[in-house]
Formats: C-alpha cells, sequence, structure tokens
C-alpha cells in the first residue's frame, strides 16, 4: 500500500533521531556561546533559524564579536559552506524535483548529516516517496538544532561556570555522529573515494590547513570518485 505525504514526512522525522541526538548538544553549545559573546536569546535563534549550519554558526559568531565587519563574515561563513556545492548534485537526482519551488526547501536542511543519511535511505525508495522523506529527515534536524540553540541561550550562565568541561565532551558529539553515519557507506568500491577525502583531510589539518582542508579532501575523494565509476563503465 502506498503511504501518504504526511506518513512518509513522519517516518523521515523518525529515522532523523540519531542527527537530533548529536545535533542538540552541540546546538546548546553554540547558545551558550552567542550569549557569552554578546548576542541575545533572539540574535542566537535567528542565527540558528537562517544560517543552519553548525560550524560556520560558531565561526560567524566568533568573528562578529572579535569585530570583524558583516560583509567579511558573511564571505568568511560562504567560505565554510562551499562543501553544499557536491550536495546538491549529488542528491539531485534521487529526488525527482522538477521545480526550484520545490528544491528549495530541501536545499536549505541540507547539512552534512541530512545529506549522509539520504544518501544511503534514498536509492531503496520509490521516487515518490523521497522527497516527503527527506523532508522529514531535514525538519527532525532543523528542529533539534533550534531546540538546542534556545535551551543553551537561555541557560546559559547557569552553564558558564561548566563550560570549561562541556567543550570537549559535546564538540565531539557530532563528529561521533556524522562517522557512525558515514562507515556503513564505506564499502565496496565506496570506500576508497572516502579513505582518500579522510587522508587529504587530515593530513591538510595536520599541515595546519584547516580553512581548505574539508574542501580539499571533497574534491579529491570525488575526483577518485568519478575516476572509479569511468573506469568501470
Amino acid at each position: 500500500m502506498r503511504k501518504s505525504g504526511p506518513r512518509l514526512w513522519w517516518e523521515g522525522v523518525a529515522i532523523s533521531q540519531p542527527i537530533m541526538i548529536g545535533y542538540f548538544p552541540v546546538a546548546v553549545m553554540f547558545g551558550i556561546s552567542s550569549r557569552t559573546a554578546g548576542l541575545g536569546a533572539l540574535e542566537a535563534m535567528a542565527v540558528s533559524a537562517i544560517v543552519f549550519a553548525g560550524a560556520s554558526q560558531f565561526a560567524l559568531v566568533g568573528m562578529v564579536a572579535g569585530g570583524v565587519s558583516f560583509p567579511g563574515a558573511l564571505l568568511a561563513t560562504a567560505g565554510l559552506n562551499l562543501r553544499h556545492i557536491f550536495y546538491g548534485p549529488a542528491i539531485a537526482p534521487h529526488l525527482g524535483v522538477k521545480r526550484w519551488r520545490e528544491a528549495m526547501p530541501l536545499a536549505f536542511g541540507l547539512t552534512d548529516e541530512v545529506f549522509a543519511s539520504a544518501i544511503a535511505l534514498l536509492p531503496s525508495r520509490s521516487v515518490e516517496e523521497r522527497a516527503p522523506l527527506m523532508m522529514g529527515l531535514e525538519t527532525g534536524a532543523y528542529l533539534s538544532w533550534l531546540a538546542g540553540t534556545l535551551f543553551g541561550a537561555l541557560g546559559f550562565q547557569a552553564a558558564a561556570g561548566l563550560t570549561p568541561n562541556l567543550v570537549p565532551i559535546l564538540s565531539f558529539s557530532l563528529p561521533s555522529l556524522f562517522l557512525v553515519i558515514l562507515l556503513p557507506l564505506a564499502k565496496g568500491r565506496g570506500a576508497v573515494p572516502a579513505l582518500v577525502a579522510a587522508a587529504v583531510a587530515a593530513i591538510l589539518l595536520l599541515c595546519g590547513f584547516s580553512t581548505g582542508a574539508l574542501l580539499a579532501g571533497g574534491v579529491a575523494g570525488a575526483a577518485v570518485g568519478a575516476c572509479a565509476g569511468g573506469g568501470d563503465a
């Protein structure tokens, strides 16, 4: 029996629970960091609601607090999100969305973890099911991020004394979540591009090139994957 759009949306929300669990503590830290940097609770919520990109939000708040001009902060934040150039073309063929008005909400919620989960989930579902599932997956992640930001922004004073101990604990939750999501995809032919991307990014990070490490790793992994695919053809 074919499932309705709302049921598929709820299924997507349910599937997003691991992402929600990983996002919440990191968003709490963002809420605390925003208030510590001098932003109000509403401003912190606005950043999470509009930007919805973890690393970029932390960088944006830090630069604004440090006196960086808004255009400069905006350019730096955009640079951190350049990896999304690869996400859209990779996920679009699975969705079957033809109108830009339908694509825009899905593009907004396409975070790293949502992308990894969608790549694993969507190919096994029919074309009609994919967009509602994707929307539910993104909605769960988005609401968790907003809830964590609100919790951190409102409770930052109580948590201020614990922040030095919370940072190493909470900041590890997101990388560990992404690793858990990524591991099932890194098998067979998909393991080689993933290992190349990880190796390039790790080497550049160790050499001090933190800004371009992720982008370079993504390009290297994509290039190896494209070459491998071309060789099979």
